[in-house]
């Protein structure tokens, strides 16, 4: 993800979310500069915050994935085991099952000579059992440097926390789709848990489409969270504009490839979500843009902006939670 870039959005009416029918080819929609849409924020009365998340527990996961005893969390480390195992017992406190058919959570890789080791949790819809929302974020970091540790509480202890969120308010409000909660390793070394985990689907698993969270707590350019796909999928385009006017952070739309752009620019690859685009299967991406932090030993817990990473968190669930709601039928039987 990375660099920034100077875009579009807003614009096209609510109920157009609900006369659009929803295709998968991508279609490029006209939207209205940066200035423009923050005009618009500006007339705009919000309703009351909608709330998901649990603002300690997210606080205090974030907390401890992202110490130093964590040693950076990379992959095959024993600072990455001690992150596993705390996001087991996390999730262990959830009505989240097991893969059907597996008896544990873990679903190992190869990484050169070492394991890595993805975290799939399920819970099972209510309507749309055997079309998948996959929900996901990585947990590894890059380790330490010259007796540095690289904490990446931004990147991405944010997400993971978001994610185990998620984990829990779907336990006590079940999805009307299935929902695969995947805990990413490895996507510091080339996306690899997540490449692995489409090339080795469980039988039955038909993945309707992948939100992706990847830095969520810090924001340098404003109170902003993009979400990046809509380029590729503009069905996600119009099914989260409502939630435009429901949250205080400023929800943007873009990085995904538009022209003209710089290097950096098109965040589609640049996280797990690419894997699953890599497989035509339909992705959002929310994070925020890079910052001074980004991918050094400075991006620590206590420079999070915990008002903004509670606002982004709730953001990040509702997503997740209209998605699931509103998907398509027409959408949940793609190629593989």
């Amino acid at each position: 993800m990375r660099m920034r870039h100077y875009l579009h959005l807003f614009a096209i009416a609510i109920p157009l979310v609900q006369a659009c029918t929803f295709k998968s080819d991508a279609q490029h929609f006209l939207r209205p500069g940066i200035a423009e849409q923050r005009a618009s924020y500006a007339q705009l009365k919000l309703d009351p915050e909608v709330r998901f998340a649990d603002s300690a527990r997210l606080i205090s996961n974030l907390q401890y994935l992202s110490t130093d005893s964590m040693e950076g969390r990379k992959t095959g480390t024993a600072g990455s085991e001690k992150a596993r195992q705390y996001i087991l017992s996390q999730l262990r406190q959830t009505k989240v099952n097991t893969l059907p058919g597996k008896d544990d959570f873990l679903q190992a890789f190869p990484v050169g000579s070492l394991n890595g080791y993805n975290i799939l949790g399920f819970i099972k819809g209510s309507d749309f059992p055997n079309s998948v929302l996959v929900v996901s974020a990585h947990y590894d970091h890059i380790g330490s440097k010259k007796g540095e540790v690289f904490n990446g509480a931004d990147d991405n202890a944010s997400g993971v926390s978001v994610l185990l969120e998620a984990a829990s308010y779907f336990s006590q409000h079940p999805p009307k789709h299935s929902i695969v909660f995947c805990f990413f390793d490895a996507e510091e070394m080339g996306l690899q848990g997540s490449r692995y985990f489409v090339d080795h689907l469980p039988e039955g698993i038909q993945i309707a489409a992948n939100i992706n969270f990847d830095m969520l707590s810090r924001n340098q350019n404003g109170n902003e969270l993009f979400a990046s796909g809509t380029l590729h999928y503009p069905q996600f385009y119009y099914l989260l504009q409502p939630l435009i006017i429901r949250h205080p952070v400023a929800l943007l739309f873009g990085h995904d490839g538009e022209q003209p752009s710089k290097p950096g620019d098109d965040w589609t690859f640049q996280s797990d979500h690419g894997s699953f685009h890599r497989k035509r299967i339909p992705f959002i991406y929310l994070g925020v843009e890079d910052h001074d932090d980004y991918h050094k030993a400075t991006d620590e817990f206590e420079k999070v902006d915990k008002s903004f990473f509670l606002h982004s968190a709730n953001l990040a669930l509702d997503v997740v939670v209209s998605v699931d709601a509103l998907w398509g039928t027409n959408n949940e039987k793609r190629p593989r």
